[in-house]
């Protein structure tokens, strides 16, 4: 590594690149240097940006298909809430949900298939998280989460639940 005055900067080289920098260990800006070859410039191109966009464009691509496939919804119990539901979420073949108390009291949740609620009141103690399926039968449902604050005063309580359907 070479350090050369640069109109008051300091211009490191290094493998080919140049890193102009301002002040100690603050790099500006990067360019190729006029004498570092192709091969590096190539090197430098599959081993540290190809991967990344590789990464971004197979994130992207799963992220849809799983959205278009996945239809889901979610709802959050805050402090002056007494309950929130989730809206309907259409399955063909289940559904899965999960709930988290980050409040300081119980809450406690239902599942709903098709308006009808399919289990009883089930605690979730503050700091914990619950997840869960629930089988659709032979036929499509629509499936909802409803969240219930358990202090004295029926508030206070923080929470969330997210359900989908499959």
């Amino acid at each position: 590594m070479s350090k050369e005055n640069y109109l008051g900067s300091i211009l490191e080289k290094y493998n080919g690149f140049c890193y102009l920098t301002l002040k100690k260990n603050v790099i500006v800006s990067l360019r190729i240097c006029a004498n570092s070859n192709k091969f590096e410039r190539m090197i430098f191109l599959m081993k540290k940006i190809l991967p990344i966009l590789f990464a971004l464009t197979m994130a992207l691509a799963f992220n849809a298909e799983v959205s278009a496939a996945a239809p889901s919804d979610y709802a959050s119990l805050g402090t002056f809430d007494t309950t929130v539901t989730t809206g309907r979420v259409d399955a063909k073949q289940h559904v899965t949900y999960s709930v988290v108390n980050t409040g300081k009291y119980n809450i406690s949740y239902r599942v709903f298939k098709n308006g009808v609620a399919v289990t009883g009141k089930i605690f979730v103690s503050p700091g914990e998280t619950t997840h869960g399926k629930e089988i659709s039968g032979s036929s499509p449902a629509q499936f909802s989460v409803r969240l219930y604050c358990e202090s004295t005063t029926g508030v206070g309580c923080n929470g969330g639940t997210g359900v989908t359907g499959f």
